[in-house]
């Protein structure tokens, strides 16, 4: 590029040049000028068009001087106004070795002879190309954990999810409403499964819970919500009332109480005896236990349920049914004044006995004793003479009476 820019300027003119035309004669004349004060200056812009192979600027940067030196008209400008035309066109040059232009794309401003005009380059430019290998992401926040999960049992809450990310500091398990963390676990050491149980918790608690890994550059955003709860707390005074074949029951439930249902249970009996579902509002919950067998005393409890299992049993209290009816009364002799009768006894759990009349309450008796004892027994009804009557006998406790024994009538003798 030296020696090109050396020969152009310092080799003898060229026999086509009109060394008489004005233009031309000042264009050698002051071609030292020329070259320190704006070839020079700007040689390493065009080194930096040599090297990265612009040619056609540097043949459009010739092409503006050969036009200087052969278009000019017959009265030209004086040799400041050339020599400042040409520095303008260097200084537009010059703005482009800043660009990565693309050399077919690239236009010139336009200049007026005579007139330094430092007009904005116009540029086209192709999109630059990175060339540059591809870099590393910086650090980032870990990946979502997937498949949360949330299961009580008794007092624990246990969690499950699935860790998908490798660069986590820890976990935090969040519940809805609740603004920090509820639980905090170490990091796993690669991805899968991973599990925490939540323990020592009240009864009645519940909560809409999610998970988010974490590092130094922040959170993950959270995994699904999962809904999960421990036990019921203990129902609380639990009363019961036999009503003939029917045992009522009558319990409380604490507030914030989260059962599904309530289950009823007998001692000595495996299974529930009855099942009722939630209370829908707070206080006494009600439940019939109906169908129960004569003779049955029982004890009983009642607990609360949910999906974590079943609450403390309530307090414990007996129950029972009426006792089972009589049966084979029969009358076993009469006199002027005395009707003499029998029965089979079949309850265990009366308080005594009614003996009737015409079906009207003649007598009260006490129970067999020991009460357990079933059998035959009897008494006498003191009647006028000459009369005729029906009767009967039912077995009695506080839950009511037995069926009625079959009737029987019988006649005193006459007066």
């Amino acid at each position: 590029m030296w020696t090109t820019i050396v020969t152009f300027w310092f080799r003898p003119p060229p026999s086509r040049l009109n060394l008489y035309h004005p233009y031309v004669a000042l264009l050698f004349k002051y071609r030292y000028a020329i070259i320190f004060r704006v070839v020079v200056p700007n040689l390493i812009v065009m080194e930096n068009f040599m090297r990265n192979k612009l040619y056609p600027t540097l043949a459009s940067y010739m092409l503006i001087l050969a036009m200087l030196a052969c278009t000019m008209p017959s009265a030209g400008p004086s040799p400041d106004d050339l020599v400042a035309t040409i520095t303008a066109q260097a200084l537009a040059l010059e703005s482009v070795a800043s660009e990565t232009p693309d050399p077919l794309g690239t236009y010139f401003p336009t200049t007026t002879l005579g007139t330094a005009v430092n007009t904005p380059l116009v540029v086209s430019t192709a999109a630059p190309v990175n060339t540059q290998p591809p870099q590393p992401a910086g650090p980032s926040t870990p990946s979502k954990p997937k498949d949360f999960d949330a299961k009580g049992s008794g007092t624990t809450i246990t969690f499950n999810w699935t860790d998908k990310s490798t660069d986590e500091n820890g976990f935090r398990i969040y519940q809805e409403g609740v603004n920090a963390p509820v639980v905090s676990v170490d990091a796993h050491p690669s991805t899968g499964g991973m599990t925490y149980t939540w323990s020592n918790l009240s009864c009645a608690f519940s909560g809409k819970f999610y998970i988010r890994a974490y590092n130094d550059q922040g959170e993950s955003e959270k995994s699904n919500t999962n809904e999960s709860a421990t036990i019921p707390c203990q129902p609380s005074n639990l009363i019961g009332t036999g009503q003939s074949n029917t045992i009522s029951f009558n319990w409380g439930v604490s507030n914030g109480h989260n059962e599904t249902g309530f289950r009823i249970y007998q001692q000595g009996v495996s299974q529930p005896v009855g099942t009722r579902d939630r209370n829908k509002g707070s206080g006494g919950t009600n439940f019939d236990l109906t169908g129960v067998l004569c003779n049955t005393v029982g004890t009983y409890t009642v607990v609360a349920f949910n999906g974590a299992g079943e609450s403390t049993p309530s307090n414990a209290i007996q129950a029972e049914s009426v006792p089972c009816g009589p049966s084979n009364f029969s009358v076993t002799g009469t006199t002027k004044e005395v009707v003499s009768y029998t029965w089979t006894d079949n309850a265990t759990s009366e308080t005594g006995y009614h003996v009737y009349v015409d079906d009207v309450l003649y007598a009260t008796l006490p129970s067999s004793s020991p009460m357990e004892l079933t059998g035959p027994m009897g008494n006498d009804a003191f009647q006028l003479c000459g009369q005729t009557h029906t009767y009967s006998v039912t077995a009695f406790n506080y839950a009511g009476e037995s069926t009625v024994s079959n009737h029987v009538g019988a006649t005193t003798l006459s007066c």
